[in-house]
């Protein structure tokens, strides 16, 4: 009796430890993956073509790195609605991503050769927030599908580094800091993209809070208000 006790506490046992190693698989399976939200706040009044464009851009590059995006429009122009997710306190829902005309990039006193910025501060000290400077992405092209393009690839370049600290770009992908005309074709050609590290950080983070708000990475709680710049480079002309 003790040996047929002995057998069953071990099968009860190993059972437990089964249905906890299936419980921690199914939490990695796929097409269960963490959610950005992002809320847009657009300044500069993008057509509607260009900022639809911008916003399929970001759900691809975050869909190829494991995220899926949630996209509230907070900007308040007639007859736009803003999305019921603005209502709400940007830390409770999701990041904030600013889109700005000439004049407001300028009194930001950002690089001229800036496309967008992200401010971080440490934590509990302020609201991450992502810009994109509107004016220098129509200088770079006048197709409409190529603005919007850029404009979704620099707000996953901004998001990216709310995401993954200030010191997170890297010498290829969406995070490299400069964009001359080799990351501009990568851009056009769907090619501009999280290395495979960057994407498992982000998923990371992200899976760290069922809402889809990242816990700050160590390089931003460490930190205090941090700015960081996607750039192009002088003879980046496309």
């Amino acid at each position: 009796m003790k040996k047929g006790s002995a057998r069953a506490r071990m099968l009860i046992a190993l059972l437990l430890l089964v249905s906890e190693s299936r419980a921690q698989m199914s939490k990695m399976e796929p097409g269960v993956n963490p959610v950005v939200t992002i809320l847009i706040y657009d300044y500069a009044h993008v057509p509607e073509r260009q900022l639809g464009t911008a916003e399929r851009e970001v759900s691809r590059v975050f869909h190829h790195a494991g995220v899926e995006t949630r996209w509230a429009d907070c900007s308040d122009r007639p007859p736009h609605v803003a999305d019921r997710l603005c209502v709400y306190a940007p830390e409770d829902v999701g990041f904030v991503m600013k889109i700005l005309p000439r004049e407001p990039s300028i009194l930001l006193h950002y690089p001229k050769d800036a496309f967008g910025a992200a401010i971080i501060f440490s934590e509990g000290n302020g609201v991450p927030v992502g810009y994109v400077f509107y004016d220098r992405v129509k200088a770079k092209s006048e197709d409409c599908d190529f603005q919007g393009l850029l404009t979704g690839e620099i707000i996953v370049h901004e998001l990216g580094h709310i995401l993954l600290g200030p010191d997170s770009h890297s010498p290829t992908g969406i995070m490299s800091a400069v964009w001359g005309n080799e990351e501009l074709q990568h851009a056009s050609d769907g090619a501009l993209l999280f290395t495979l590290s960057q994407s498992e950080e982000i998923r990371v983070q992200l899976a760290a809070n069922r809402q889809g708000v990242a816990v700050t990475s160590p390089a931003v709680r460490n930190s205090g208000q941090l700015m960081s710049f996607a750039g192009i480079g002088s003879d980046a002309l496309y």
